[in-house]
């Protein structure tokens, strides 16, 4: 079967003419069933039921294909996040855990209630002033989406009831989304049988472990450890032998290092220090009064936030790598007071995944030189991982257009350069020395 390729077509046909126990890992981000963005692919498919169904049947066809023991982690909203799960469990996998990614730049989804009233009276909303958006910086973006320096009026209540919920909503601001880990069935009794048969059953965890700041950036000083790569600390220089101080166990929470996520870490002590703040400060913020819950016996440690994987909402330079032969549009170009406008670009698909943490994902579940499954690739992200980790990889979609986005930035991947990856962290997460170019 030809690898390395992007299929344009329905993920169940497709699927279906795959053979079976074929392919090492999975990693996907599914539809949500919400209608993100009045996008048709995520739509409910008429309710709950059918919706699970519709999933379920695809991931059935996945776990057929799926060698057996092999690990598949699964994207989810919060919302509909059972649904997911629900259609894995009916398609045969095992769920082994829910891995949960926090950030600090979504994008509310509220209703304004008392502007709902007030236009539904039929009343225009006297503008009482302007503010600026709250982005924490020329780059970032408010809660409406807007950058700092967009000015947002200020109305004032005109009816009765408008006046009695101003300042109610309908939805919080999201800053979780979810990645299911599952996986297919073992065929043999113990896992060690089944790693031994089929290459799969088990986690790479020591090429995951959390480095001393939370990241996986490369120490560019190359006669030391690298202290913060995706191998965790304690990894030597030469053929990624292992050395005492491997990092800390890697968890299922993933943080995107935002000013917001950032400042509640920063309550519980210092992130870069490692400073705990004492037992007053502490509780105040709910936290355990005891610190060996936190610490073990130490009151120092390397710091909350370091403690868990650190990955950053992709940038637009690697939303749009490889895309310069393309027109530039807007992936939703809807703004008024409860609906916002992404910037304009290369690749229109609304939900692009970060490089760095595509890489983690795959690395954690895929053997070295294993072959990925997406159903549901998108504008590429999943399969541009696989190749920059020299995995084999098929990402399939039902979008002619996401997939010429992700064949052009796929193609942006060669050899000697990897989108957020040095040379360096690419040869120690594949165990090539330098006789093994």
């Amino acid at each position: 079967m030809k690898l390395n390729k992007i299929i344009w077509s329905e993920s169940l046909l497709a699927l279906e003419d795959m053979p079976d126990n074929y392919f090492d890992s999975m990693v996907t981000d599914p539809p949500a069933g919400i209608g993100f963005m009045n996008k048709e692919f995520d739509e409910n498919k008429g309710g709950r039921d059918i919706w699970i169904k519709w999933l379920s049947d695809i991931m059935g066809e996945a776990l057929r294909v799926m060698k057996p023991g092999a690990h598949a982690f699964v994207w989810s909203l919060p919302r509909t996040s059972h649904w997911t799960g629900m259609a894995l469990e009916n398609a045969g996998f095992e769920v082994r855990d829910i891995v949960h990614h926090i950030f600090g730049q979504g994008f509310p989804k509220s209703l304004d209630v008392s502007k709902a009233i007030d236009k539904l009276a039929g009343v225009e909303r006297t503008i009482i002033g302007k503010r600026k958006g709250q982005g924490s910086n020329s780059n970032s973006q408010n809660e409406w989406g807007l950058k700092p320096n967009t000015l947002v009026n200020i109305t004032e209540p005109m009816t009765e009831p408008a006046k009695q919920y101003n300042g109610w909503g309908t939805a919080l601001k999201p800053a979780t989304e979810c990645w299911w880990l599952v996986r297919k069935p073992l065929s043999e009794s113990t896992v060690a049988q089944n790693v031994m048969l089929w290459g799969t059953g088990a986690l790479n965890l020591d090429a995951c472990r959390i480095g001393s700041n939370g990241g996986t950036k490369t120490n560019p000083d190359g006669d030391k450890q690298d202290k913060n790569n995706i191998l965790g600390k304690g990894y030597a220089k030469n053929r990624g032998e292992r050395v005492k101080g491997l990092g800390r166990f890697p968890t299922n929470l993933i943080h995107d290092g935002s000013d917001p996520i950032m400042k509640e870490f920063e309550k519980y002590g210092n992130h870069t220090s490692g400073e705990i703040k004492p037992h007053k400060t502490n509780m105040k913020y709910g936290f355990l009064k005891d610190l060996k819950y936190i610490t073990g016996s130490n009151t120092q440690s390397s710091g909350l936030v370091s403690r868990f994987f650190y990955c950053a909402k992709p940038s637009k330079a690697e939303r749009d790598m490889g895309l310069d032969s393309l027109s530039k549009s807007r992936a939703d170009n809807r703004i008024d007071d409860n609906k916002f406008d992404l910037a304009e670009g290369h690749n229109i698909h609304p939900t692009v995944k970060s490089q760095k943490l595509m890489r983690y994902l795959i690395t954690m579940i895929t053997p070295i030189h294993g072959k990925v499954i997406d159903p549901f690739c998108g504008s590429g992200s999943t399969c541009m991982a696989a190749k920059s980790l020299n995995r084999k990889y098929i990402g399939i979609d039902i979008s002619s257009k996401y997939c010429e986005i992700a064949r052009l930035r796929i193609k942006a991947v060669t050899r000697g350069w990897y989108p957020g990856i040095t040379k360096r962290e690419y040869r120690r997460i594949n165990g090539l020395n330098n006789e093994n170019k």
